[in-house]
């Protein structure tokens, strides 16, 4: 729910929510069926997503126009949100594994704390293309980091610059150190 700042289709800039700013990166390239993981004290992030039309009344009134707001529960409302508890924070892989007979056809998994910055948000474009073309069970979009802290940590050989079949991998590692291919 940290604020990020953002451009406007005039270039002006504006506060918004990361979670928000992730969710319209993938209305953009098409995306309309959204599961949300939400564990205890996340009450905010549905609360996010849930139309307030009182809210945007109050602001008619006061002459305030909310041109943003109506834009951003217009996409609430032409999308389909599900948000999934999750008693234990054990990760996407826990997520996904109890949730998939819930889900049909291709899954995107991305976290709503990380707001990737992309020209034209080509990564997701990247991503689909390279994920049809080795035809993967999974494909990940990952960060090389010098060291860990709180990553995991993937293997695999290379196909081509910058694609990796990996061949094993590890959840947040006990021991930090660099990353090896």
């Amino acid at each position: 729910m940290f604020p990020v700042i953002t451009l406007d289709r005039s270039d002006h800039t504006q506060v918004r929510r990361v979670v928000y700013a992730v969710f319209e990166q993938l209305r953009k390239a098409g995306v309309r069926r959204f599961y949300i993981g939400v564990g205890r004290g996340k009450r905010a992030i549905e609360d996010h997503f849930n139309p307030d039309s009182r809210f945007l009344d109050s602001l008619g009134k006061r002459g305030k126009a909310p041109e943003g707001l109506c834009s951003f529960y217009n996409k609430i409302r032409t999308s389909s949100l599900t948000f999934l508890n999750q008693p234990k924070q054990l990760g996407f892989g826990e997520t996904v594994r109890l949730r998939r007979p819930l889900i049909k056809g291709t899954l995107l998994v991305q976290a709503a704390d990380e707001f990737i910055l992309s020209a034209g948000d080509r990564y997701l474009d990247c991503l689909a293309v390279m994920h049809r073309k080795h035809s993967m069970a999974a494909t990940f979009l990952l960060e090389d980091a010098p060291y860990l802290r709180r990553q995991g940590v993937v293997e695999g050989n290379s196909l081509k610059e910058g694609v990796f079949r990996i061949t094993s991998a590890v959840e947040k590692p006990q021991v930090p150190g660099p990353i090896t291919r």
